[in-house]
């Protein structure tokens, strides 16, 4: 069962530079005006905004602060900042990915999350592993069999035969021996 990935929201692109350039104004007319304090707290508060951005993207955490961070980062380029070593490293990471499969250029970038698969409770595939067992006394475990122990518990649970399996095979003989140890307790 295939999760269906989230779209994209579209960027605001005029929206984030506006905010960009409006935070180097509010700094520059700081300095300018003789408010030193508030001109350092700006800037620190502005490096921070950035770096968590950097941060964010370098680790392709967020899709939306990878495509914001990109954004900034070309404004910055634009007005002549010299971008920090670890940023230069994702860039250079990332465009060497780019241009090596063009097809996943926006992975690389870290514009879209990585497909993963839904994380497995250890809960439910002891569950899955329990059914198994019990429906295994009236069919076959198998799911080369028409209507196996494993394909039923997965319609029951509503997962695929794949992870039904996956779940019998991790807990099957954990199960059998707890089942067989609390029939022996009777």
């Amino acid at each position: 069962m295939r999760m269906a990935r989230k779209a994209p929201s579209t960027l605001d692109v005029h929206a984030i530079i506006h905010d960009y350039d409006e935070d180097r104004r509010k700094i520059i007319e700081a300095r300018t005006s003789g408010r030193h304090g508030e001109a350092q707290r700006l800037t620190d508060a502005f490096h921070q905004k950035q770096r968590l951005r950097a941060d964010r993207a370098t680790r392709k955490a967020d899709p939306e602060d990878a495509r914001v961070f990109l954004v900034v980062l070309a404004t910055q380029l634009r007005d002549g900042w010299q971008p920090h070593y670890d940023v230069r490293k994702y860039l250079h990471d990332a465009l060497i990915e780019a241009a090596k499969n063009p097809a996943k250029a926006t992975s690389a970038l870290g514009l879209v999350l990585p497909r993963r698969r839904p994380p497995s409770t250890e809960y439910r595939d002891i569950t899955i592993a329990f059914r198994v067992l019990d429906l295994s006394e009236s069919r076959p475990i198998n799911t080369s069999a028409n209507n196996s122990a494993i394909e039923v518990a997965a319609q029951e649970h509503d997962v695929s035969i794949a992870v039904a399996e996956r779940a019998w095979k991790r807990h099957g003989r954990s199960v059998k021996g707890w089942r067989e140890a609390m029939d022996a307790g009777k």
